[in-house]
């Protein structure tokens, strides 16, 4: 959901599963800083905070700066596949003139 999956991997095949399980370790480490903070809170103020973390939001906070990357490498496939579709499409044609 982060969006790891489809940066990792080789780019003519499908996204391919990180070695370990990074979102959940992010997940655990952004949980971990947001328990500091609500325990730091908590000594200066005597209220309670509360904490949320997501897997989905932890890798996304980790990919922040790719969302660009990302965003031109999907225009850049669609430009490739539409440049394939008009060069098969010529082909046809061709393939069919010599044939009749």
């Amino acid at each position: 959901m982060g969006g790891l999956r489809y940066i990792v991997g080789e780019p003519d095949r499908p996204p391919s599963r990180v070695g370990i399980s990074i979102g959940d370790s992010l997940a655990a480490v952004h949980a971990c800083m947001g328990i500091l903070a609500a325990l730091h809170h908590r000594e200066r103020t005597g209220v309670g905070q509360v904490v949320d973390a997501a897997i989905y939001e932890s890798v996304l906070n980790m990919m922040e700066s790719l969302v660009t990357e990302v965003r031109s490498a999907w225009a850049r496939a669609r430009t490739q596949r539409r440049r394939s579709c008009r060069e098969s499409r010529r082909r046809m044609s061709i393939r069919r003139a010599m044939a009749s």
